[in-house]
């Protein structure tokens, strides 16, 4: 019988999917670090044109102490125009150190009164400080002030705080964060459980237990406390990481618990809550054990998107959730050109729309900047792993060509191999140059494939998609 000619086939992959590792390590199946992805809908074909483009870079803005130290928090006041932030035991305004605080480590909450006293809040979980415009810090030393007070939240005027292993919530007096009585408060006792922390969306002030999340209004109580609760919307969810917290608009998302076993990423849109996190991450939460208490969390919008990013500490794995995408990838830094978990727990808006970020450690504020493609602390490392490809089949394929499907702006260079052994060995390695055609002939048989793309040059990248030119066989 004469041999059938190959026929030759072209097909285009799209660059995205969802993370999807089956272990809770990055060593198998598909991932995407240091990207984000953008699609685009026809509205008159339906059908969405999809590309991913490389983050903005963490460029180095300002130092606030030479020599470093455990950074703790940061906020951007507007009504001064400056940044606040605690490293160490030291609370500084821009570069200016204004107070020295009896803690060290933990993290430092800020919250603003706009009422009549127009001061910054600052708790850090054993005291309270008010600061004014003129820079003063003033530690809050009412005999009524509850022992432990965290997540400050301001409403109405008033000043809130979480009582610290209880389930009580307490209020400053009407206008007076520095004033407090001892009978304005009430507890969160729908369900039986101790207060994690607070946070405020709109009219509501949102107590978050370690099972239970109850809603409280100003109800404007002559006395005791102001609040009432909503009991209509009382959630069965708990709060596993309480600085897993982070607020967009009326939308707080959080690492939390359903009391059904293992625990999630929600998001609380308004009153109504939402699990957003896929099975994948959750399996990476999960191997986070004890540590997961401790993960950190900040929300930015970064070229065009919002962009939930949640720091694991035990992973060494930073998550990054696209809201607009409705996709999970992962960022990282470059540490001797490996990733790690990025090192800022801390972000703030400043000036201008500007995302700020705390690093953890050598005392300098860094910028998320979307016109600059390297970090100060070097390349940043851009990697694509591919699910393993078997164009529907399990026939056995020969790969003549493969194809990067890039723009104009994109510049540098881009490696490539793969492995057709369940992601065990990979092949050796060729370079791509995007300012060419990036292609690679000649790339054997196979009957599942993936491919695995890296890119470290100081330079854009925009990808569209993956052509593959290839031919089957019969068997």
């Amino acid at each position: 019988m004469a041999q059938q000619p190959e026929v030759y086939q072209n097909i285009r992959i799209p660059p995205i999917g969802n993370l999807n590792n089956r272990l809770a390590s990055a060593a198998k199946d598909q991932i995407f670090y240091n990207l984000i992805p953008e699609s685009i809908v026809n509205k008159h074909t339906g059908g969405t044109y999809i590309s991913l483009i490389k983050r903005g870079a963490f460029v180095a803005d300002t130092t606030v102490i030479a020599g470093g130290g455990a950074g703790r928090g940061i906020y951007y006041w507007d009504k001064t125009g400056k940044t606040y932030s605690v490293i160490a035991n030291r609370v500084y305004a821009d570069t200016t150190d204004k107070y020295t605080l009896t803690t060290s480590t933990g993290t430092c909450w800020f919250c603003e009164d706009t009422g009549p006293s127009n001061t910054l809040i600052l708790s850090d979980g054993t005291d309270l400080f008010s600061i004014s415009t003129a820079d003063v810090v003033t530690d809050i030393v009412d005999g009524d002030l509850p022992a432990g007070p965290i997540t400050p939240v301001a409403m109405n005027g008033y000043i809130f705080v979480a009582k610290a292993t209880t389930d009580d919530i307490h209020n400053s007096d009407l206008a007076a964060p520095t004033a407090w009585t001892s009978t304005s408060f009430l507890s969160s006792e729908m369900y039986s459980d101790t207060l994690v922390g607070l946070n405020r969306v709109g009219p509501y002030v949102i107590a978050f237990g370690k099972l239970s999340t109850e809603f409280f209004y100003d109800n404007a109580n002559p006395t005791g406390s102001p609040l009432k609760r909503q009991d209509s919307v009382a959630l069965r969810i708990g709060l596993t990481a309480r600085d897993s917290m982070a607020l967009s608009g009326k939308t707080i998302f959080f690492v939390g618990n359903a009391q059904t076993g293992e625990s999630s990423v929600f998001k609380l849109e308004g009153l109504t809550p939402s699990k957003i996190s896929t099975e994948y991450v959750d399996r990476i939460l999960i191997n986070e054990g004890s540590s997961l208490s401790s993960a950190m969390a900040w929300i930015c919008h970064h070229k065009g998107h919002t962009l939930y990013v949640l720091n694991l500490s035990s992973a060494s794995r930073t998550l990054v959730y696209d809201l607009d995408e409705d996709l999970w990838l992962d960022w990282s830094s470059n540490s001797a050109s490996a990733h790690v978990v990025l090192p800022y727990n801390y972000a703030t808006q400043g000036a201008n729309g500007t995302i700020l970020v705390l690093h953890n450690t050598d005392g300098k504020i860094y910028k998320l900047d979307s016109a600059v493609n390297q970090d100060t602390a070097g390349a940043i490392l851009v990697k694509i792993v591919t699910s393993k490809i078997d164009l529907n089949n399990d026939k056995k394929k020969r790969l003549h060509r493969f194809m990067l499907i890039t723009d104009d702006e994109s510049s540098g260079s881009v490696t490539l191999d793969w492995t057709d052994d369940d992601y065990g060995t990979f092949s050796s390695t060729r370079t791509l140059d995007i300012t060419t055609r990036p292609y690679a002939n000649n790339m054997g048989y196979f009957r599942r494939r993936a491919f695995r793309l890296l890119h470290s040059t100081n330079a854009p990248l925009r990808i569209d998609a993956i052509e593959l030119n290839y031919s089957e066989g019969e068997h």
